[in-house]
Protein backbone atom coordinates (compact mmCIF):
# COMPACT_ATOMS: atom_id res chain seq x y z
CA UNK A 1 0.00 0.00 0.00
CA UNK A 2 2.77 2.39 0.54
CA UNK A 3 3.63 2.72 -3.22
CA UNK A 4 -0.35 3.88 -3.67
CA UNK A 5 -0.32 6.11 -0.82
CA UNK A 6 2.67 7.81 -2.21
CA UNK A 7 0.98 8.27 -5.76
CA UNK A 8 -1.87 10.85 -6.33
CA UNK A 9 -5.35 10.11 -6.67
CA UNK A 10 -5.48 10.62 -10.19
CA UNK A 11 -2.60 8.47 -11.21
CA UNK A 12 -3.89 5.53 -9.11
CA UNK A 13 -7.58 5.83 -10.36
CA UNK A 14 -6.59 6.14 -13.64
CA UNK A 15 -3.70 3.65 -13.30
CA UNK A 16 -6.64 1.27 -12.39
CA UNK A 17 -7.98 2.02 -15.19
CA UNK A 18 -5.06 0.89 -17.29
CA UNK A 19 -4.72 -2.32 -15.66
CA UNK A 20 -8.61 -3.34 -16.20
CA UNK A 21 -7.73 -3.08 -19.68
CA UNK A 22 -4.85 -5.54 -20.07
CA UNK A 23 -2.49 -2.48 -21.00
CA UNK A 24 0.19 -4.40 -18.97
CA UNK A 25 2.50 -6.40 -20.17
CA UNK A 26 6.07 -8.14 -20.39
CA UNK A 27 6.43 -7.87 -16.37
CA UNK A 28 9.62 -9.05 -15.26
CA UNK A 29 11.54 -9.00 -11.89
CA UNK A 30 15.01 -6.95 -12.53
CA UNK A 31 16.08 -6.93 -8.67
CA UNK A 32 14.68 -8.11 -5.54
CA UNK A 33 12.20 -4.81 -5.24
CA UNK A 34 12.11 -3.99 -8.81
CA UNK A 35 9.94 -4.97 -11.64
CA UNK A 36 10.14 -3.53 -15.00
CA UNK A 37 7.03 -3.90 -17.36
CA UNK A 38 5.71 -2.09 -21.00
CA UNK A 39 2.05 -0.82 -20.48
CA UNK A 40 0.25 1.11 -23.88
CA UNK A 41 -0.80 4.39 -22.81
CA UNK A 42 -2.90 7.57 -24.65
CA UNK A 43 -2.90 7.06 -28.40
CA UNK A 44 -1.26 3.63 -28.15
CA UNK A 45 2.23 4.98 -27.44
CA UNK A 46 4.48 2.45 -25.74
CA UNK A 47 6.20 3.55 -22.54
CA UNK A 48 8.48 1.37 -20.54
CA UNK A 49 8.31 1.44 -16.51
CA UNK A 50 10.45 0.64 -13.61
CA UNK A 51 8.78 0.11 -10.14
CA UNK A 52 10.86 0.78 -6.84
CA UNK A 53 8.73 -0.94 -4.32
CA UNK A 54 10.86 0.11 -1.48
CA UNK A 55 11.76 3.47 -3.16
CA UNK A 56 8.45 4.16 -5.08
CA UNK A 57 9.71 7.76 -5.90
CA UNK A 58 12.81 6.37 -7.46
CA UNK A 59 10.48 4.43 -10.68
CA UNK A 60 11.28 5.65 -13.64
CA UNK A 61 8.75 5.73 -16.70
CA UNK A 62 9.31 6.86 -20.18
CA UNK A 63 6.15 8.70 -20.20
CA UNK A 64 6.72 12.84 -20.16
CA UNK A 65 4.60 13.28 -17.41
CA UNK A 66 7.17 11.32 -14.83
CA UNK A 67 10.51 12.03 -17.07
CA UNK A 68 13.27 13.28 -14.49
CA UNK A 69 10.78 13.63 -11.86
CA UNK A 70 9.65 11.69 -8.81
CA UNK A 71 5.94 12.19 -9.60
CA UNK A 72 4.62 8.25 -9.54
CA UNK A 73 2.57 7.74 -12.62
CA UNK A 74 -0.21 5.98 -13.81
CA UNK A 75 1.74 4.10 -15.73
CA UNK A 76 3.45 2.84 -12.92
CA UNK A 77 0.61 2.65 -10.40
CA UNK A 78 -0.96 -0.10 -13.60
CA UNK A 79 2.11 -1.91 -13.00
CA UNK A 80 1.92 -2.34 -9.42
CA UNK A 81 -1.83 -3.33 -9.57
CA UNK A 82 -0.97 -6.45 -12.48
CA UNK A 83 1.74 -7.59 -9.60
CA UNK A 84 -0.44 -6.58 -6.69
CA UNK A 85 -3.95 -7.94 -7.90
CA UNK A 86 -5.27 -8.23 -4.62
CA UNK A 87 -5.05 -4.92 -3.99
CA UNK A 88 -6.57 -3.95 -7.22
CA UNK A 89 -9.62 -5.96 -5.86
CA UNK A 90 -9.46 -3.86 -2.79
CA UNK A 91 -9.46 -1.05 -4.67
CA UNK A 92 -12.02 -1.18 -7.00
CA UNK A 93 -14.69 -2.35 -3.95
CA UNK A 94 -13.69 1.09 -2.59
CA UNK A 95 -15.08 4.04 -2.63
CA UNK A 96 -12.06 5.98 -4.21
CA UNK A 97 -12.39 3.64 -7.12
CA UNK A 98 -16.06 5.04 -8.34
CA UNK A 99 -14.64 8.74 -7.91
CA UNK A 100 -12.46 8.57 -11.11
CA UNK A 101 -13.06 6.34 -13.31
CA UNK A 102 -15.43 8.72 -15.50
CA UNK A 103 -12.76 10.24 -17.57
CA UNK A 104 -12.80 9.22 -21.11
CA UNK A 105 -9.14 8.10 -22.77
CA UNK A 106 -9.43 11.23 -25.39
CA UNK A 107 -9.11 13.36 -22.05
CA UNK A 108 -5.27 11.10 -21.58
CA UNK A 109 -3.39 14.16 -24.04
CA UNK A 110 -4.81 16.44 -21.03
CA UNK A 111 -3.33 14.70 -18.46
CA UNK A 112 -0.05 13.57 -20.26
CA UNK A 113 0.42 17.43 -20.44
CA UNK A 114 3.65 18.00 -18.71
CA UNK A 115 2.92 21.46 -17.59
CA UNK A 116 -0.69 20.34 -16.25
CA UNK A 117 1.06 17.70 -13.95
CA UNK A 118 3.73 20.14 -12.83
CA UNK A 119 1.34 22.59 -11.60
CA UNK A 120 -1.19 20.32 -10.19
CA UNK A 121 0.99 18.54 -8.29
CA UNK A 122 3.41 20.43 -7.18
CA UNK A 123 3.02 19.42 -3.86
CA UNK A 124 4.04 16.50 -4.64
CA UNK A 125 7.28 16.95 -5.87
CA UNK A 126 9.78 16.88 -2.45
CA UNK A 127 11.84 19.73 -4.61
CA UNK A 128 11.47 22.28 -6.55
CA UNK A 129 15.22 22.57 -7.57
CA UNK A 130 15.41 18.65 -9.19
CA UNK A 131 15.71 19.61 -12.65
CA UNK A 132 19.07 21.88 -12.10
CA UNK A 133 20.82 19.17 -10.04
CA UNK A 134 19.61 16.33 -12.01
CA UNK A 135 22.87 15.20 -13.74
CA UNK A 136 24.16 14.67 -9.90
CA UNK A 137 21.21 12.93 -9.41
CA UNK A 138 21.47 10.74 -12.46
CA UNK A 139 25.21 10.19 -11.16
CA UNK A 140 24.00 8.90 -7.48
CA UNK A 141 21.65 6.69 -8.96
CA UNK A 142 23.73 4.76 -11.42
CA UNK A 143 26.42 4.70 -9.02
CA UNK A 144 24.28 2.80 -6.08
CA UNK A 145 23.44 0.02 -9.00
CA UNK A 146 25.07 -2.92 -8.25
CA UNK A 147 26.27 -5.16 -11.49
CA UNK A 148 23.19 -7.10 -12.34
CA UNK A 149 20.84 -3.63 -12.04
CA UNK A 150 23.20 -1.93 -14.56
CA UNK A 151 23.16 -4.95 -16.96
CA UNK A 152 18.88 -5.32 -16.71
CA UNK A 153 18.80 -1.47 -17.17
CA UNK A 154 20.92 -1.18 -20.06
CA UNK A 155 18.96 -4.17 -21.81
CA UNK A 156 15.44 -2.68 -20.88
CA UNK A 157 16.49 0.27 -22.79
CA UNK A 158 18.07 -1.40 -25.56
CA UNK A 159 15.65 -3.68 -26.17
CA UNK A 160 12.59 -0.30 -26.18
CA UNK A 161 13.29 -0.07 -29.64
CA UNK A 162 16.15 -3.16 -31.30
CA UNK A 163 16.16 -1.46 -34.71
CA UNK A 164 17.27 1.88 -33.90
CA UNK A 165 19.42 0.54 -30.92
CA UNK A 166 21.38 -2.15 -33.38
CA UNK A 167 22.01 0.66 -36.03
CA UNK A 168 23.60 2.92 -32.80
CA UNK A 169 25.26 0.45 -30.57
CA UNK A 170 25.53 -2.97 -31.69
CA UNK A 171 26.18 -2.72 -35.76
CA UNK A 172 30.25 -2.90 -35.24
CA UNK A 173 29.64 -5.45 -32.79
CA UNK A 174 28.01 -7.55 -34.81
CA UNK A 175 30.24 -7.33 -37.60
CA UNK A 176 33.49 -8.20 -35.49
CA UNK A 177 31.36 -10.87 -34.13
CA UNK A 178 30.82 -12.19 -37.42
CA UNK A 179 34.08 -12.10 -39.14
CA UNK A 180 35.69 -13.93 -35.59
CA UNK A 181 32.76 -16.63 -35.22
CA UNK A 182 30.88 -16.19 -38.66
CA UNK A 183 31.69 -19.83 -39.63
CA UNK A 184 31.67 -21.10 -36.20
CA UNK A 185 28.49 -20.18 -35.45
CA UNK A 186 27.07 -21.10 -38.70
CA UNK A 187 28.37 -24.92 -38.35
CA UNK A 188 26.70 -24.71 -35.12
CA UNK A 189 23.05 -23.64 -36.26
CA UNK A 190 23.69 -26.27 -38.91
CA UNK A 191 24.33 -28.54 -36.20
CA UNK A 192 21.20 -27.34 -34.55
CA UNK A 193 19.10 -27.62 -37.17
CA UNK A 194 20.12 -30.68 -38.38
CA UNK A 195 19.26 -32.70 -35.36
CA UNK A 196 16.06 -30.54 -34.22
CA UNK A 197 14.85 -32.43 -38.45
CA UNK A 198 16.12 -35.56 -37.87
CA UNK A 199 14.04 -35.02 -34.11
CA UNK A 200 10.83 -33.84 -35.74
CA UNK A 201 10.74 -35.81 -38.28
CA UNK A 202 11.46 -39.03 -37.33
CA UNK A 203 9.14 -42.45 -36.59
CA UNK A 204 10.76 -45.39 -34.84
CA UNK A 205 7.89 -47.58 -36.64
CA UNK A 206 9.51 -47.01 -40.28
CA UNK A 207 12.52 -44.41 -40.22
CA UNK A 208 15.45 -46.87 -41.60
CA UNK A 209 18.79 -45.72 -39.31
CA UNK A 210 21.67 -47.06 -41.94
CA UNK A 211 21.68 -43.74 -43.37
CA UNK A 212 24.35 -40.67 -42.55
CA UNK A 213 22.73 -38.10 -40.26
CA UNK A 214 25.75 -35.48 -40.94
CA UNK A 215 27.20 -34.39 -44.02
CA UNK A 216 31.35 -35.21 -44.50
CA UNK A 217 31.59 -31.68 -45.31
CA UNK A 218 29.69 -31.01 -42.07
CA UNK A 219 31.76 -33.52 -40.11
CA UNK A 220 34.80 -31.54 -41.54
CA UNK A 221 33.89 -27.88 -40.14
CA UNK A 222 32.69 -29.80 -36.65
CA UNK A 223 36.26 -31.16 -36.09
CA UNK A 224 38.04 -27.72 -36.81
CA UNK A 225 35.78 -26.13 -34.28
CA UNK A 226 36.08 -28.55 -31.49
CA UNK A 227 40.08 -28.35 -32.04
CA UNK A 228 39.07 -24.56 -31.23
CA UNK A 229 37.60 -24.66 -27.63
CA UNK A 230 36.16 -21.95 -28.05
CA UNK A 231 32.47 -21.20 -27.02
CA UNK A 232 30.57 -22.68 -29.98
CA UNK A 233 32.85 -25.79 -29.63
CA UNK A 234 31.17 -26.53 -26.40
CA UNK A 235 28.27 -25.95 -27.59
CA UNK A 236 28.61 -28.11 -30.58
CA UNK A 237 29.95 -30.56 -27.78
CA UNK A 238 26.48 -30.73 -26.13
CA UNK A 239 24.49 -30.62 -29.29
CA UNK A 240 26.15 -34.01 -30.30
CA UNK A 241 25.75 -35.83 -26.69
CA UNK A 242 22.06 -36.17 -27.96
CA UNK A 243 21.14 -39.33 -27.28
CA UNK A 244 18.69 -39.56 -30.92
CA UNK A 245 22.25 -39.69 -32.35
CA UNK A 246 23.07 -43.45 -31.21
CA UNK A 247 20.56 -44.82 -33.26
CA UNK A 248 22.38 -44.12 -35.99
CA UNK A 249 24.66 -46.49 -38.11
CA UNK A 250 27.62 -43.81 -37.94
CA UNK A 251 27.46 -43.06 -34.53
CA UNK A 252 30.78 -44.65 -34.63
CA UNK A 253 32.21 -40.99 -35.90
CA UNK A 254 30.88 -39.57 -32.56
CA UNK A 255 33.03 -42.42 -30.58
CA UNK A 256 35.67 -42.06 -32.31
CA UNK A 257 35.72 -37.85 -32.60
CA UNK A 258 33.30 -36.73 -29.41
CA UNK A 259 33.12 -39.10 -27.01
CA UNK A 260 37.45 -38.64 -25.98
CA UNK A 261 36.67 -35.20 -25.67
CA UNK A 262 33.79 -36.18 -22.68
CA UNK A 263 35.30 -36.39 -18.77
CA UNK A 264 34.34 -40.01 -17.46
CA UNK A 265 30.85 -38.56 -15.57
CA UNK A 266 29.53 -37.16 -18.72
CA UNK A 267 30.06 -40.49 -20.87
CA UNK A 268 28.77 -42.42 -18.20
CA UNK A 269 25.61 -39.56 -18.25
CA UNK A 270 25.93 -40.11 -22.28
CA UNK A 271 25.22 -43.45 -21.92
CA UNK A 272 22.43 -43.73 -19.55
CA UNK A 273 21.18 -41.16 -21.67
CA UNK A 274 21.11 -43.95 -24.04
CA UNK A 275 19.68 -46.62 -22.11
CA UNK A 276 16.52 -44.36 -21.20
CA UNK A 277 16.09 -44.05 -24.70
CA UNK A 278 16.24 -47.60 -25.29
CA UNK A 279 13.71 -48.83 -22.80
CA UNK A 280 11.37 -45.56 -24.19
CA UNK A 281 11.20 -47.89 -28.03
CA UNK A 282 9.89 -51.06 -25.42
CA UNK A 283 6.69 -50.07 -26.91
CA UNK A 284 7.29 -49.90 -30.10
CA UNK A 285 6.82 -52.91 -32.83
CA UNK A 286 9.47 -54.85 -35.04
CA UNK A 287 9.91 -51.86 -37.10
CA UNK A 288 12.02 -50.12 -34.58
CA UNK A 289 14.23 -53.53 -34.45
CA UNK A 290 17.30 -51.74 -36.33
CA UNK A 291 17.15 -48.38 -34.27
CA UNK A 292 17.31 -50.85 -31.22
CA UNK A 293 19.91 -52.53 -32.26
CA UNK A 294 22.18 -49.16 -33.20
CA UNK A 295 21.54 -48.41 -29.21
CA UNK A 296 22.53 -51.46 -27.82
CA UNK A 297 25.82 -51.39 -30.00
CA UNK A 298 26.84 -48.14 -28.97
CA UNK A 299 26.03 -49.02 -25.27
CA UNK A 300 28.62 -52.26 -25.46
CA UNK A 301 30.73 -49.55 -27.21
CA UNK A 302 30.85 -47.11 -24.27
CA UNK A 303 30.77 -49.53 -21.56
CA UNK A 304 33.83 -51.44 -20.38
CA UNK A 305 32.38 -54.85 -19.90
CA UNK A 306 34.27 -57.75 -18.66
CA UNK A 307 33.33 -60.80 -19.66
CA UNK A 308 30.59 -62.52 -17.02
CA UNK A 309 28.65 -58.50 -17.74
CA UNK A 310 29.47 -59.12 -21.93
CA UNK A 311 27.77 -62.95 -21.16
CA UNK A 312 24.46 -61.16 -18.81
CA UNK A 313 24.28 -58.30 -21.71
CA UNK A 314 24.26 -61.19 -24.14
CA UNK A 315 21.18 -62.89 -22.50
CA UNK A 316 19.30 -59.93 -21.52
CA UNK A 317 19.21 -58.53 -24.72
CA UNK A 318 19.23 -61.76 -27.17
CA UNK A 319 16.17 -61.50 -29.08
CA UNK A 320 18.42 -58.86 -31.04
CA UNK A 321 19.96 -60.51 -33.43
CA UNK A 322 22.46 -57.72 -34.79
CA UNK A 323 23.57 -57.12 -31.22
CA UNK A 324 24.42 -60.65 -30.57
CA UNK A 325 26.51 -60.60 -33.82
CA UNK A 326 28.25 -57.75 -32.95
CA UNK A 327 29.43 -58.21 -29.54
CA UNK A 328 30.45 -61.69 -29.69
CA UNK A 329 32.61 -61.12 -33.13
CA UNK A 330 33.94 -58.11 -30.92
CA UNK A 331 35.16 -60.60 -28.24
CA UNK A 332 38.25 -61.47 -27.82
CA UNK A 333 37.82 -65.10 -26.31
CA UNK A 334 35.24 -66.23 -27.69
CA UNK A 335 35.77 -69.97 -26.31
CA UNK A 336 35.98 -68.63 -22.37
CA UNK A 337 32.64 -66.86 -23.38
CA UNK A 338 31.12 -70.51 -24.62
CA UNK A 339 32.26 -71.92 -21.18
CA UNK A 340 31.07 -69.12 -19.19
CA UNK A 341 27.89 -69.69 -21.18
CA UNK A 342 27.24 -73.11 -20.46
CA UNK A 343 28.58 -72.85 -16.76
CA UNK A 344 25.84 -70.53 -15.96
CA UNK A 345 23.43 -72.78 -18.15
CA UNK A 346 23.96 -76.05 -15.79
CA UNK A 347 24.24 -74.07 -12.65
CA UNK A 348 20.48 -72.90 -13.59
CA UNK A 349 21.95 -69.49 -12.47
CA UNK A 350 19.82 -68.19 -15.64
CA UNK A 351 16.26 -69.17 -16.83
CA UNK A 352 16.45 -72.39 -18.89
CA UNK A 353 13.99 -70.57 -21.00
CA UNK A 354 15.82 -67.62 -21.88
CA UNK A 355 15.24 -66.32 -25.32
CA UNK A 356 17.43 -66.61 -28.29
CA UNK A 357 20.62 -68.99 -26.23
CA UNK A 358 20.79 -70.68 -29.08
CA UNK A 359 21.19 -67.97 -31.14
CA UNK A 360 24.26 -67.41 -29.07
CA UNK A 361 25.71 -70.59 -29.47
CA UNK A 362 25.24 -70.65 -33.14
CA UNK A 363 27.07 -67.20 -33.47
CA UNK A 364 30.14 -68.10 -31.05
CA UNK A 365 30.72 -70.91 -33.30
CA UNK A 366 30.08 -69.71 -36.50
CA UNK A 367 32.32 -70.86 -39.78
CA UNK A 368 33.88 -73.27 -37.16
CA UNK A 369 31.07 -75.22 -35.62
CA UNK A 370 32.42 -78.32 -36.71
CA UNK A 371 34.77 -77.65 -33.80
CA UNK A 372 32.34 -76.93 -31.42
CA UNK A 373 30.37 -80.34 -32.61
CA UNK A 374 28.99 -81.24 -28.87
CA UNK A 375 27.16 -77.67 -28.84
CA UNK A 376 24.75 -79.30 -31.43
CA UNK A 377 23.04 -81.06 -28.45
CA UNK A 378 22.60 -77.58 -26.51
CA UNK A 379 21.24 -75.91 -29.41
CA UNK A 380 18.77 -78.30 -29.74
CA UNK A 381 17.48 -78.53 -26.43
CA UNK A 382 17.75 -74.58 -26.01
CA UNK A 383 15.66 -74.29 -29.73
CA UNK A 384 12.81 -76.28 -28.17
CA UNK A 385 12.74 -74.43 -24.99
CA UNK A 386 12.53 -71.35 -27.16
CA UNK A 387 9.69 -72.27 -29.57
CA UNK A 388 8.40 -75.48 -27.82
CA UNK A 389 7.54 -76.81 -31.36
CA UNK A 390 7.40 -80.34 -33.03
CA UNK A 391 9.84 -79.56 -35.36
CA UNK A 392 12.68 -78.70 -32.73
CA UNK A 393 11.41 -81.68 -30.42
CA UNK A 394 12.42 -84.05 -33.35
CA UNK A 395 15.56 -83.07 -33.48
CA UNK A 396 16.28 -84.00 -30.23
CA UNK A 397 14.48 -87.31 -30.22
CA UNK A 398 16.31 -88.27 -33.60
CA UNK A 399 19.67 -87.98 -31.78
CA UNK A 400 18.26 -89.84 -28.62
CA UNK A 401 20.03 -86.97 -26.65
CA UNK A 402 21.45 -86.79 -23.53
CA UNK A 403 19.03 -83.33 -23.25
CA UNK A 404 16.43 -85.43 -24.00
CA UNK A 405 16.08 -87.46 -20.02
CA UNK A 406 17.29 -83.56 -19.15
CA UNK A 407 13.84 -82.27 -20.87
CA UNK A 408 12.38 -85.30 -18.55
CA UNK A 409 13.41 -84.37 -15.53
CA UNK A 410 12.83 -80.80 -15.75
CA UNK A 411 9.58 -79.11 -14.56
CA UNK A 412 9.00 -78.26 -18.08
CA UNK A 413 5.51 -75.48 -18.51
CA UNK A 414 2.14 -76.89 -20.50
CA UNK A 415 2.77 -75.68 -23.93
CA UNK A 416 6.12 -77.91 -23.31
CA UNK A 417 4.52 -80.70 -22.36
CA UNK A 418 1.80 -80.34 -24.44
CA UNK A 419 4.58 -80.42 -27.32
CA UNK A 420 6.52 -83.72 -25.79
CA UNK A 421 3.63 -85.84 -25.51
CA UNK A 422 1.84 -84.75 -29.10
CA UNK A 423 5.60 -85.95 -30.78
CA UNK A 424 5.38 -89.48 -28.57
CA UNK A 425 2.08 -90.01 -28.74
CA UNK A 426 1.28 -90.00 -25.96
CA UNK A 427 -2.76 -89.88 -25.94
CA UNK A 428 -3.72 -90.38 -22.55
CA UNK A 429 -1.48 -87.51 -21.20
CA UNK A 430 -1.97 -85.51 -24.02
CA UNK A 431 -6.14 -85.24 -23.67
CA UNK A 432 -5.26 -85.19 -19.50
CA UNK A 433 -3.36 -82.04 -19.77
CA UNK A 434 -5.98 -80.88 -22.85
CA UNK A 435 -8.99 -81.72 -20.71
CA UNK A 436 -7.47 -80.12 -17.77
CA UNK A 437 -6.82 -76.85 -19.59
CA UNK A 438 -10.34 -76.59 -20.80
CA UNK A 439 -8.80 -74.08 -24.43
CA UNK A 440 -10.93 -74.49 -27.45
CA UNK A 441 -7.91 -73.75 -29.51
CA UNK A 442 -6.78 -77.23 -27.87
CA UNK A 443 -9.27 -79.09 -28.26
CA UNK A 444 -8.81 -77.40 -32.03
CA UNK A 445 -5.66 -78.64 -32.36
CA UNK A 446 -5.26 -82.00 -31.26
CA UNK A 447 -8.28 -83.06 -32.26
CA UNK A 448 -7.20 -85.68 -35.09
CA UNK A 449 -4.73 -87.23 -32.37
CA UNK A 450 -7.19 -87.59 -30.20
CA UNK A 451 -10.40 -88.51 -32.12
CA UNK A 452 -10.07 -92.40 -32.13
CA UNK A 453 -9.64 -92.81 -28.50
CA UNK A 454 -11.27 -89.91 -27.11
CA UNK A 455 -14.29 -89.48 -29.61
CA UNK A 456 -17.15 -89.35 -27.17
CA UNK A 457 -15.02 -87.27 -24.56
CA UNK A 458 -14.62 -84.71 -27.46
CA UNK A 459 -18.10 -84.38 -28.90
CA UNK A 460 -19.67 -83.59 -25.38
CA UNK A 461 -17.01 -81.57 -25.16
CA UNK A 462 -17.82 -79.40 -28.63
CA UNK A 463 -21.75 -79.99 -27.92
CA UNK A 464 -21.91 -78.42 -24.81
CA UNK A 465 -19.78 -75.15 -26.03
CA UNK A 466 -22.12 -75.17 -28.40
CA UNK A 467 -24.88 -74.44 -25.79
CA UNK A 468 -23.12 -72.04 -23.99
CA UNK A 469 -22.53 -70.15 -27.14
CA UNK A 470 -26.58 -70.05 -28.21
CA UNK A 471 -26.93 -69.02 -24.38
CA UNK A 472 -25.15 -66.03 -24.23
CA UNK A 473 -27.00 -64.68 -27.02
CA UNK A 474 -30.55 -65.01 -28.14
CA UNK A 475 -29.97 -63.52 -31.84
CA UNK A 476 -27.91 -64.48 -34.99
CA UNK A 477 -24.36 -62.90 -33.81
CA UNK A 478 -23.04 -66.49 -32.64
CA UNK A 479 -23.96 -69.14 -35.20
CA UNK A 480 -20.96 -68.54 -37.09
CA UNK A 481 -19.40 -69.56 -33.94
CA UNK A 482 -21.58 -72.61 -33.30
CA UNK A 483 -21.33 -73.48 -37.35
CA UNK A 484 -17.80 -74.12 -36.75
CA UNK A 485 -18.32 -76.05 -33.80
CA UNK A 486 -19.93 -77.90 -35.81
CA UNK A 487 -17.41 -78.56 -38.50
CA UNK A 488 -15.21 -79.71 -35.79
CA UNK A 489 -17.69 -82.64 -34.81
CA UNK A 490 -17.33 -83.98 -38.44
CA UNK A 491 -14.19 -84.39 -38.20
CA UNK A 492 -14.80 -86.98 -35.43
CA UNK A 493 -16.22 -89.76 -37.65
CA UNK A 494 -15.99 -90.25 -41.50
CA UNK A 495 -19.35 -91.48 -41.63
CA UNK A 496 -20.85 -88.15 -40.32
CA UNK A 497 -22.33 -90.22 -37.18
CA UNK A 498 -21.72 -87.35 -34.35
CA UNK A 499 -22.27 -84.15 -36.49
CA UNK A 500 -26.20 -86.28 -37.16
CA UNK A 501 -26.61 -86.51 -33.91
CA UNK A 502 -24.95 -82.96 -33.34
CA UNK A 503 -27.98 -81.54 -35.13
CA UNK A 504 -30.57 -83.72 -33.71
CA UNK A 505 -29.53 -82.94 -30.39
CA UNK A 506 -29.69 -79.38 -31.10
CA UNK A 507 -33.81 -80.06 -32.54
CA UNK A 508 -34.17 -81.71 -29.11
CA UNK A 509 -32.76 -78.71 -27.01
CA UNK A 510 -34.53 -75.58 -26.42
CA UNK A 511 -33.26 -74.32 -29.54
CA UNK A 512 -34.84 -75.83 -32.13
CA UNK A 513 -36.59 -73.22 -33.33
CA UNK A 514 -33.69 -71.66 -34.76
CA UNK A 515 -34.27 -72.36 -38.22
CA UNK A 516 -31.50 -69.81 -39.82
CA UNK A 517 -29.06 -72.06 -37.43
CA UNK A 518 -29.52 -75.14 -38.69
CA UNK A 519 -29.76 -74.28 -42.41
CA UNK A 520 -26.49 -73.21 -41.76
CA UNK A 521 -24.98 -76.32 -40.02
CA UNK A 522 -26.69 -78.25 -42.99
CA UNK A 523 -24.64 -75.80 -45.60
CA UNK A 524 -21.47 -75.80 -44.39
CA UNK A 525 -21.34 -79.30 -43.19
CA UNK A 526 -23.37 -80.92 -46.70
CA UNK A 527 -26.33 -82.22 -44.53
CA UNK A 528 -29.42 -82.85 -45.99
CA UNK A 529 -32.58 -81.07 -45.35
CA UNK A 530 -34.15 -82.99 -42.55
Amino acid sequence: MRFLQQASSESVSRGFGYYEDNRVSDIEQTDKIIYSATVIGSGNKVYEVDINLDKPRTSLCTCPYASGSYIICKHMVATYFKLFEDQAEDFKASRYSRTYLCYEDDEDDYYEDRDYYDDYYSDYSPNREIPEIYDQLLDNYVNNLDKKELIGLAKKRLNSDPDDKFKAYLRTEYNRYKEKYGLDYKTFKTVENEIDHLKNNTDFNYEHFNKSFFSKELKKDILKILAKKNEFSTKILKELRSPFLAAYDDYDWIIENVVPLLSEKEKETLKLAIEDLFAALRYYRFNAYYPKCNLLINIYKLSNFTLEETLSSLLDKCKYDEYLKYVIEDCDDKNALLKLLIQKLEDKEYPVYKKGVSSIFLYIAGTDLYKYSYLLEYVDYYDFLLNHDDKSYKHLVDKSSKMLQKLKDENLDNEHALVIYSVTDDVDNLYKLVSSLNKRYLYDKYLLQLKDKYSEELYNYYYDYSLDLLEKSEGTENYKYVVDVAKKVKKLDGDKVYIKRFVNDLYNSKFAKRRTLFERIRKECNLKSR
